[in-house]
């Protein structure tokens, strides 16, 4: 289709179309570049540990505890 437009269309264009290459493109934070989801699920097991941890009796409570402990707003009480 986009060479009955311009017949002198070049293949690298196409990769910049297709959808995976604008995914890994989007690799600012919180993005869903590969790097970038796999750092995000990295942070989702260590707060997953931390509560288990938790949970366990073997640290403090999770910050949303503490907010509600201390009636503080949760932004309050975050690292």
């Amino acid at each position: 289709e986009l060479r009955g437009v311009w017949p002198g269309i070049e293949p690298d264009v196409y990769e910049a179309l297709r959808a995976e290459t604008a995914v890994k493109r989007r690799a600012h934070a919180g993005g869903p570049a590969p790097d970038r989801v796999r750092e995000q699920i990295e942070g989702a097991r260590e707060a997953l540990a931390r509560h288990r941890r938790w949970l366990d009796g073997a640290s403090s409570p999770p910050p949303i505890v503490r907010a509600h402990r201390e009636g503080r707003l949760l932004a309050e009480v975050l690292p």
